[in-house]
């Protein structure tokens, strides 16, 4: 099992002390996750910045000193109370044992919602300066990952010629626990990180979006959620009309795949070979867990 420590600071007043704090944690777990909590709200206050802004300056920074994997995830608030907000992290992250915050108000409530040990990391200290960085050239690509298969990797390898860094998305993300939508946004994320460390390594984001449902408003919001990018990669019809209509070109991928994630399923609930269907690193996650056993549950749910 990976053991994995979730960090919700304020990253606008992130301090050496805690930075140290943190390279102290690497040590104690194999993987860390960063959130961006209420990524609306940086846009408030006396210093407004955008989270496109922060993003790629805080991974570059984590990057430079951490030697672990790590993920960092912006997880609108859009209005939520705490509480229903803090449960999002539950759905939208991986796993995690342990959370940490720099809100010390806060640390008894967050630790009653998320049902794991909460820990104040104090943010006293001199500033953490964030490196300047050049522009580089970005593509989205917005997929629902139920599973990740090889039409997705596919679609990877294509843009690693056509732009610098890869932004992944993580769709319908509140959906799960349907034969349709089977994983939670936090296994789909934990499924696919292993393939895009491999095969993009420093050079992408991933993140799960709550969005059930994805409206022109929803494209509108991930140009202050996201790093800028400036290709969208999507079949998705409305997808393409939404990307269109904010001022993206949008790209498919050129070359045909004889895959789908419904004949990957199939090949699951029937147990029937499928390794060749999906990458390497997402065949072994789905092997070692039971999410071949809850989609064949959810089966015999909606067949009774």
């Amino acid at each position: 099992m990976c053991m994995r420590a979730l960090l919700a600071l304020d990253w606008r007043h992130f301090t050496d002390a805690q930075l140290q704090e943190i390279l102290r944690l690497e040590q104690e777990y194999d993987e860390l996750i960063f959130v961006i909590s209420r990524p609306e709200g940086l846009l408030e206050g006396h210093s407004p910045m955008l989270c496109s802004q922060l993003m790629p300056a805080l991974q570059a920074t984590l990057g430079q000193h951490l030697q672990k994997p790590f993920c960092l995830l912006p997880i609108p608030g859009k209005g939520l109370p705490d509480h229903y907000h803090w449960l999002r992290w539950r759905i939208l992250c991986p796993a995690f044992v342990h959370a940490f915050t720099s809100n010390a108000a806060e640390r008894e409530a967050m630790e009653l919602t998320l049902r794991v040990p909460v820990t104040v990391i104090p943010s006293g200290g001199a500033p953490v300066i964030m490196p300047a960085l050049a522009p580089v050239k970005r593509g989205i690509f917005i997929t629902r990952a139920q599973p990740f298969h090889n039409g997705h990797a596919a679609y990877l390898e294509q843009m690693k010629a056509e732009v610098d860094e890869a932004i992944v998305i993580v769709g319908v993300a509140n959906q799960s626990h349907t034969a349709k939508d089977f994983a939670t946004a936090g296994e789909r994320l934990e499924m696919i990180k292993p393939y895009l460390d491999q095969c993009w390594p420093g050079r992408h984001y991933l993140a799960a979006l709550p969005y059930s449902g994805f409206s022109l408003e929803n494209f509108y919001e991930l140009e202050y959620v996201l790093p800028a990018f400036h290709i969208v990669y999507t079949i998705n019809t409305s997808t393409i009309t939404y990307a269109h209509t904010a001022g993206y070109p949008v790209k498919n991928l050129n070359t045909s795949m004889e895959v789908s994630g419904t004949r990957v399923r199939a090949c699951m609930v029937q147990d029937q070979p499928y390794d060749h269907l999906v990458p390497e690193s997402v065949h072994r996650y789905l092997t070692y867990t039971n999410l071949a056993t809850r989609l064949k549950q959810l089966l015999e749910k909606e067949n009774r």
